[in-house]
C-alpha cells in the first residue's frame, strides 16, 4: 500500500518505513528534520545516531543538541540528557527550551529546587511560554505549595484552554489544598476533553466517592477499569497505554503525543476514543497537511479507508492544490472499489501538476488493479520519463511493463 507524502521528485511513504540515516555531505537543517522525524516516530536511538553525527561536524548545532538531549532522557539517560543542554546555554545563556527542559528533567528525578532554578530563567526569558507555567506548577505540586501551583497551572491553561493533563494538574493542586468541590469539577473538565484519560478518571471515582457522588464515581471507575484492560488485559498494551499516556503527560502541548495515543486506540478498535484524541492533536498544531494526511494513513493502514478518506477530504479542501491529499483520496476510493472516483482524482492530479511523476504512476496503478492494461503502460512509460534516474521506481515500474509482454 502506497501513501502519498510531500514531493522530493518523488517519494513513497510506506507504513513500516525507516529512518534513513543522512549522509555527511546534508546540512544541519536537514539533519535536524531527519532525527526530529526519528524522534516524533519514538525512534530514539536513530535520533541519537543522526544528531550525534550532525554534532560531530558542528557542536554548534543547538537544535541537534537539543534533540539529542530528548532522546537522551527518553532513553532515560538523564546525566547525558542534562550535559547536552548545558552545552546548550554555554552556547546561547538566553535558550529558553534548554532551561525549561532542564527544569522538567529535574522535576522527573525529583530534584525540585534545581528545576525551579531553571524554569524561573526560563520564565523571565519567556513569560508566555505555557509550557514553562506547567513545569512550574508541577515542582509547587511536587513541594506541596498548592497556591503556587494553581496559579501556575490556571496560567498555562488561559493560553491552552483545552488541555486535559493542565485541567489534570490543577485539579490535584486544588484537591491537595483541601478544594474537593473545586478539584472534582475540574478533574471532571479534563475527562470530558480527553475521554482516555484513564488516570484522572481513577481520581474523579475515588474524589467522588469521597464526596458522596456515587453516580460520578460509579461512572469513573467502571471508565477507569475499561481502559485499564485495554488489549484484553494483555501485559504489552497496558504498558504501551501508559507510556503514551506518560508522554502527554510529559508535554500536553506537543500534538505527535496525541496522534500517537489516537493511533493506540485504533490499533484497539477503540474508535471514539481515537478520534478524541485526533481532534486534540489537530487543534494543537497548524500543520494541517501534514496532520490530516497522517490520520489518513493511521486509518488506512488498519484497514478503515472510509474513516481515512474523510481526512484527506477535508486536506484537499482546505488545499484543492495539494497534490498528496487527491493522490490519497484516489487511493482509498479504490481501497472502498470505487474506482470510477478514483480515476477522476488521479486524473485531477494530473491535470493539476502533470510532471509529477506521482500522479502517473498511481493513475498506471488504478488502471492495472482494473485490468486495463494498455492504459497502465502508457501511464507508466510517462513515469518512468519523469523519475529520476536513480530511484528506484524506475526498475519497479520497467519490471511492470515487461511482464506484460511475458
Amino acid at each position: 500500500m502506497i501513501f502519498f507524502t510531500e514531493a522530493e521528485h518523488l517519494k513513497g511513504n510506506f507504513p513500516d518505513e525507516k529512518i534513513p540515516i543522512p549522509q555527511r555531505t546534508e546540512t544541519t537543517g536537514s539533519l535536524i528534520e531527519s532525527a526530529q522525524k526519528a524522534l516524533n516516530s519514538r525512534q530514539f536511538s536513530k535520533a541519537l545516531e543522526i544528531s550525534n553525527q550532525g554534532i560531530q561536524n558542528d557542536s554548534t548545532a543547538a537544535g541537534l543538541l537539543n534533540i539529542q538531549a530528548t532522546a537522551y532522557a527518553s532513553q532515560g539517560r538523564y546525566a547525558l540528557a542534562i550535559e547536552s543542554l548545558k552545552n546548550i546555554t554555554k552556547l546561547d545563556p538566553k535558550s529558553v527550551i534548554a532551561y525549561l527542559n532542564l527544569g522538567g528533567i529535574h522535576t522527573k528525578l525529583g530534584n525540585f529546587k534545581q528545576a525551579e532554578i531553571y524554569l524561573i530563567k526560563a520564565l523571565k526569558l519567556s513569560p508566555d511560554q505555557p509550557e514553562i507555567h506547567r513545569r512550574l506548577g508541577e515542582v509547587f505540586l511536587g513541594t506541596k505549595r498548592y497556591r503556587l501551583a494553581q496559579e501556575h497551572f490556571s496560567t498555562a491553561l488561559d493560553l491552552i484552554p483545552t488541555s486535559s493533563t493542565l485541567h489534570y494538574y490543577l485539579g490535584r493542586s486544588l484537591e491537595g489544598a483541601g478544594k474537593n468541590d473545586s478539584a472534582l469539577a475540574t478533574y471532571l473538565r479534563a475527562v470530558k476533553i480527553d475521554i482516555g484519560f484513564a488516570e484522572c478518571n481513577y481520581r474523579t471515582a475515588l474524589l467522588a466517592q469521597k464526596l458522596g457522588k456515587s453516580d460520578i464515581a460509579t461512572e469513573n471507575m467502571q471508565r477507569y477499569k475499561m481502559l485499564g484492560g485495554i488489549g484484553s488485559g494483555n501485559t504489552e498494551s497496558i504498558k504501551k497505554f501508559k507510556k503514551l499516556r506518560a508522554s502527554i503527560l510529559n508535554a500536553p502541548e506537543s500534538y505527535v503525543n496525541h496522534l500517537n495515543m489516537g493511533n493506540f486506540f485504533v490499533d484497539h478498535d477503540l474508535f471514539e476514543e481515537a478520534e478524541n484524541q485526533f481532534q486534540l492533536a489537530i487543534s494543537l498544531t497548524s500543520e494541517t497537511h501534514h496532520i490530516l494526511n497522517q490520520i489518513g494513513h493511521i486509518y488506512l493502514e488498519r484497514k478503515n479507508p472510509k474513516s481515512a478518506l474523510s481526512y484527506y477530504l477535508r486536506s484537499a479542501e482546505m488545499s484543492p492544490d495539494h497534490i498528496p491529499s487527491i493522490l490519497n483520496i484516489g487511493v482509498t476510493y479504490e481501497l472502498i472499489g470505487d474506482f470510477t472516483s478514483a480515476l477522476k482524482y488521479y486524473e485531477s492530479a494530473i491535470d493539476k501538476a502533470p510532471n509529477d511523476a506521482r500522479c502517473w504512476y498511481a493513475l498506471g496503478l488504478a488502471n492495472f488493479n482494473r485490468g486495463d492494461i494498455k492504459r497502465a503502460k502508457s501511464a507508466w512509460e510517462k513515469t518512468i520519463q519523469l523519475t529520476p534516474t536513480n530511484h528506484p521506481l524506475r526498475e519497479e515500474v520497467r519490471n511492470r511493463i515487461s511482464s506484460f509482454s511475458n
